[in-house]
């Protein structure tokens, strides 16, 4: 390793030692004055509504969110981290979340400002312990994909192996640190003045499974096990980890050659069926939550791929979740009850798994009456729309949480979200698939 190479190290090693102080100070007030803004931005609004009477058009309003969105977005580009993973999940929300934010925030999934590349081949060849023209045969210094922790660039093994490299931005965890801090404050003063231990709970896991996403090594362990679940599975593709090569903060993996899964025109191209990709898509998430109680818990565009020849690929593991069998046991009892739309059996199955108590049997049944007595067919549009129907939610969901001390065992919190991206990928691929009939296809294939 040559003096200069030591020298570079040495002047990124010790900005990040003194001067993380000064880059605390500058990340928080700049999200701090970032989030009064939008917030203030929006107060105003309804004040000069609700107070001064005064008109304001929809398209000013669609202006107001389309602002906001792009210093969200600027912002984010310049702190990375806690706020780009947010907006990956905003993003996804088709139907949730007005277009105006969705077409802004959406490039963020993997398309953020990369880092200088000399920079991140020092990184690269400091972690691995080796110089990457001796592991390499190509590296193309122009990185296929930028996102939240770190960026991707195509290279070539010595044996010809066409790969991807992932390869973490430096300071990244100092960044999360900070972003995780100010949203435990902030949860913290919430569920306090609302009286709501649950909302620490959810906190706790995301924060969990984000600081564990910054250990590839362990990403690259939760590959390996998903491509084992999946090595009978021809329509589902996982990329290859090569561990010789990889390390805490690097990942070469397998190159997967597709298209983001929310590029409907690409399949139209490729006279591929929207709600053929959807069904795979499906079946796959009901073996993950249901036979392994493994699963992949980030589907946003960026991290599912489709192929030419219609086959589905799954890549960054590095939020994957185990969940505990009584878990996964609950949560079976839970789907085969929704789908026989027998709602004892499904507060049966949330008492079993510790989520609400009996004592909240009545409420919670009621809850499900009003909610499955508005869905008829089943569709995503239809299930959407109760999503969409803020009284609704106000007057049976929201007030009755609010009464419940709900209690989140591990890995619910992100089950959950994962069933809200893929709502929102559903959403966008085919809105009026009746979401009932594909799960129970999927049901009675294992179960019976």
């Amino acid at each position: 390793m040559s003096y200069e190479f030591k020298e570079k190290t040495i002047s990124i090693s010790t900005f990040s030692y003194y001067q993380t102080f000064f880059y605390y100070i500058y990340h928080t007030f700049t999200l701090f004055m970032l989030l009064s803004h939008i917030i203030l931005s929006y107060l105003w609004v309804i004040y000069k509504i609700k107070i001064l009477e005064e008109p304001y058009s929809w398209e000013k309003l669609k202006k107001k969110h389309r602002k906001n969105a792009i210093l969200y977005k600027k912002t984010s580009l310049k702190l990375r981290g806690g706020l780009i993973k947010f907006a990956q999940f905003i993003s996804s929300q088709k139907n949730l979340i007005v277009d105006e934010v969705i077409e802004e925030l959406e490039s963020l999934q993997d398309r953020v400002d990369p880092i200088d590349s000399y920079k991140m081949r020092k990184i690269l060849e400091l972690e691995v312990g080796d110089s990457i023209d001796n592991i390499f045969s190509e590296f193309d210094d122009e990185p296929i994909a930028a996102a939240s922790f770190g960026q991707v660039h195509k290279a070539k093994l010595k044996d010809g192996t066409t790969v991807a490299v992932k390869i973490q931005y430096p300071f990244i965890e100092t960044t999360l640190t900070i972003d995780m801090m100010l949203m435990r404050y902030f949860i913290t003063i919430l569920s306090t003045l609302l009286n709501k231990k649950h909302m620490i709970d959810a906190y706790k896991e995301i924060k969990d499974a984000l600081f564990l996403e910054l250990d590839y090594g362990k990403e690259g362990e939760y590959a390996t096990k998903f491509k084992q679940n999946f090595s009978d599975y021809s329509d589902v593709i996982v990329p290859t980890i090569y561990h010789q090569f990889s390390t805490k903060k690097v990942l070469v993996m397998d190159y997967i050659d597709g298209y983001k899964i929310n590029n409907i025109s690409k399949m139209s191209e490729l006279n591929i069926l929207p709600y053929s990709l959807l069904k795979i898509i499906i079946d796959s998430y009901f073996k993950q939550f249901y036979c392994d109680g493994f699963f992949h818990s980030d589907p946003h565009p960026g991290n599912l791929f489709f192929t030419s020849n219609a086959k589905i690929a799954f890549i960054d593991f590095g939020q994957s979740k185990e969940l505990p069998e009584y878990v996964k046991l609950a949560l079976i009892d839970s789907i085969g009850a929704v789908l026989s739309f027998d709602l004892k059996k499904i507060v049966d199955s949330f008492i079993k798994m510790g989520l609400i108590k009996e004592v909240d049997r009545g409420r919670m049944g009621n809850l499900l009456d009003n909610i499955f007595s508005r869905i008829e067919t089943g569709s995503a549009n239809e299930i959407m729309g109760i999503t969409l129907d803020f009284n609704f939610l106000h007057q049976n969901v929201v007030s009755l949480i609010q009464e419940m001390n709900i209690s989140f065992p591990s890995g619910v919190v992100l089950y959950g979200r994962t069933l809200a991206y893929l709502n929102g990928l559903i959403a966008s691929l085919s809105p009026d698939a009746n979401m009932f009939e594909i799960t129970r296809e999927s049901f009675y294939k294992r179960f019976f």
